[in-house]
């Protein structure tokens, strides 16, 4: 039996604005067995970037997240779990993936959002059997993703619980 999984690149917002990933209603995506997490470049970027604001809640998660890819790389690279079941969540870090060249007429590569929504098309494109999408509640990547018409999934949903 073949058991449902997902491929999902979150932007940052996953980190930045939900309380605890493993915690998160991820039923709410669909019946899947397992959600597999993949940071890209741009978003691992913005993480690095934002650790730095010591006196901010942004700066907190940030940190927060920047362990948690802390954990995947001294792991060799291989995913770490988030969760163990109902949905499995594992974390995953990929900063060798590029957009999709076929999308560079429609997309601002020097954009992080058109970006994202590249990367997540050319993974998409080159794997094909897979159930692929950008994880977002971000008008700007949402925007991007549907002008830009990569077909890339987007998985709108506001997992936040957010204070």
């Amino acid at each position: 039996m073949n058991k449902a999984r997902i491929h999902l690149f979150p932007d940052t917002n996953l980190f930045f604005q939900c309380k605890d990933i493993g915690g998160l209603p991820w039923s709410d995506l669909g019946d899947f067995d397992e959600v597999e997490l993949i940071v890209s470049r741009p978003i691992q970027k913005e993480i690095d970037r934002r650790k730095g604001e010591t006196t901010t809640r942004l700066g907190k998660r940030a940190r927060k997240a920047h362990g948690l890819l802390r954990d995947v790389i001294s792991n060799k690279l291989n995913p770490i779990v988030l969760r163990e079941k109902n949905p499995k969540i594992l974390l995953f870090l990929q900063v060798d993936l590029k957009p999709n060249a076929a999308l560079a007429t429609k997309l601002d590569y020097e954009e992080a959002d058109d970006t994202l929504v590249g990367i997540t098309s050319g993974f998409a494109t080159n794997n094909s059997e897979l159930d692929v999408g950008v994880l977002t509640h971000d008008g700007g990547v949402m925007g991007v993703r549907r002008h830009g018409g990569c077909g890339a999934l987007c998985y709108s949903r506001n997992m936040a619980g957010a204070p």
